[in-house]
């Protein structure tokens, strides 16, 4: 068998009522080098029936089960079998513009320094209907601002950083196109941090992994009831999490040749001041809030005297994280790593 240049990775659960549209997406591909890789967790909605029978009409799909065991093992059982010098991840509830695959491919073709293509992303409903104006919310636009409709590289560790203050840049991994070999570099999807694992690999890419970035909204994430990932819950134990993978990352990964390690106060500082905000919000009593505040001032004086600050004031959301992101940037000599592209700009999704 000819090793195909894309492996498009499927993993699913009872997201029945998606698939055929998801399916669509793929088939209607202007880029035809592909396989199409699907693992199902063994779903009771009918998703395996169809998804064996449409399997079995193409000799590039291969569809398998396996155990319900979580969502990161089995998008690494999908890594495991992909063959192909790029990967894409088609989450199955999400969806694809015709000409993804055919855009990313060349961009990291043009670019074979870069490990991730990443491109706009807009969230749509249940029923496929864009969101209007959400795409300005990511982390990526929040930052980036009028750049995210322009073509530019990022170069390592400028992403990493970014994660470590903004929540995230690859909101969805619907919106990235992967060197295959760039899971040699961040290993897989760590399966030990909950619904977070993504978060985790998103940062370890960002701290190790080059980006082209192809401003056109080919992507989607679907916002709806039982998708996989559930509602995003913001409060103290979920950034606690975050700070804990930040404090991994840093300690796991070494630095690019010839850079030096990024110190790790000031990359977990944003994480530490929401857990504090959360985790003062959530005392039952003002004795506990209190002791959270006398063990926060001795383990994390920096954030604490912040968090505090603003709470006193009452100004306490008002703490503007790209600000501090470019701060950071600069303190680090990272201002460089943005490196702008000749093209068209991108057009934003009409309202």
């Amino acid at each position: 068998m000819t090793t195909p240049r894309v492996s498009i990775l499927l993993p699913n659960l009872n997201q029945r009522a998606f698939l055929e549209e998801r399916l669509a997406t793929i088939r209607d591909q202007t880029f035809g080098d592909w396989e199409l890789i699907i693992i199902d967790s063994f779903s009771d909605d009918g998703s395996w029936e169809f998804l064996r029978d449409y399997a079995a009409a193409d000799p590039r799909i291969t569809a398998t089960q396996a155990p319900r065991d979580g969502i990161y093992p089995n998008w690494n059982r999908c890594l495991e079998k992909a063959r192909g010098e790029f990967v894409y991840f088609a989450t199955s509830d999400d969806t694809m513009t015709p000409d993804f695959l055919a855009e990313m491919v060349a961009a990291l073709d043009r670019h074979p320094d870069c490990q991730l293509a990443q491109c706009c992303l807009q969230a749509i409903d249940e029923h496929g209907a864009v969101i209007p104006g959400w795409w300005k919310l990511t982390g990526a636009a929040r930052f980036l601002g009028s750049d995210y409709l322009q073509p530019h590289l990022r170069r390592a560790p400028y992403d990493g950083v970014l994660h470590c203050v903004m929540h995230t840049i690859y909101h969805s991994i619907t919106q990235l196109l992967i060197r295959r070999t760039t899971f040699t570099r961040t290993g897989p999807f760590p399966t030990g941090y909950g619904p977070g694992g993504d978060f985790s690999w998103g940062l370890k890419a960002g701290l190790t992994c080059d980006v082209v970035h192809v401003p056109k909204f080919m992507a989607t994430w679907r916002i709806h009831g039982a998708q996989a990932s559930g509602p995003y819950r913001e409060n103290a134990t979920e950034r606690a999490l975050m700070v804990r993978m930040v404090d991994d990352a840093l300690r796991e990964l070494p630095p690019r040749r010839g850079e030096t390690k990024l110190p790790t106060e000031p990359l977990r500082f944003a994480y530490i001041y929401d857990y504090f905000r959360h985790a003062f919000a959530e005392a039952p009593s003002h004795g506990k809030k209190l002791a959270l505040l006398i063990r926060l001032i001795g383990t994390e004086p920096r954030a604490a005297a912040a968090a505090l600050g603003r709470a006193v004031t009452g100004r306490r959301r008002n703490f503007d994280k790209p600000a501090y992101a470019r701060r950071l940037l600069r303190r680090f000599g990272l201002e460089n790593h943005f490196v702008p592209l000749p093209g068209p700009a991108g057009t934003p999704p009409s309202p």
